[in-house]
């Protein structure tokens, strides 16, 4: 920082953008039509106020495409071949269970390792 600071070396922290004046003549460069072009929805006052997704009349977007509808979270995943699983690493199996012991989904979930016995269960890692 400068010693001799005092109000004849004081600068803005950074340059400030120069706010667009609109609809001051033609000579401003955004006179006459202000930017807004001739005709128009958009020309008009309170065009910005149109709702999101809007287009104009037309039939919007979320309205011309299907409905996914209802199901519950006991129906998914959905379809025959979609299984979902739950990870179980080979530490805690080693842990938990003894050896040569045999892992059943059921055992699984008596021994606290998996929450439910309707998910398959995939090991991670290797064994020692």
């Amino acid at each position: 920082m400068p010693d001799d600071l005092n109000l004849s070396n004081l600068k803005p922290a950074q340059s400030r953008r120069v706010r667009k004046r609109v609809g001051r003549g033609l000579g401003s460069g955004k006179g006459r039509y202000s930017g807004r072009g001739i005709k128009g929805q958009k020309s008009r006052s309170g065009s910005h106020k149109m709702r999101p997704g809007f287009e104009g009349g037309q039939n919007p977007i979320y309205m011309r495409l299907g409905k996914l509808r209802g199901g519950s979270k006991d129906a998914l995943p959905v379809g025959p071949f979609r299984t979902t699983t739950v990870p179980v690493n080979v530490a805690i199996l080693e842990e938990r269970f003894d050896a040569g012991a045999e892992v059943t989904p059921e055992s699984l979930v008596e021994k606290g390792s998996s929450r439910t016995r309707r998910r398959t269960s995939r090991s991670l890692g290797t064994a020692t």
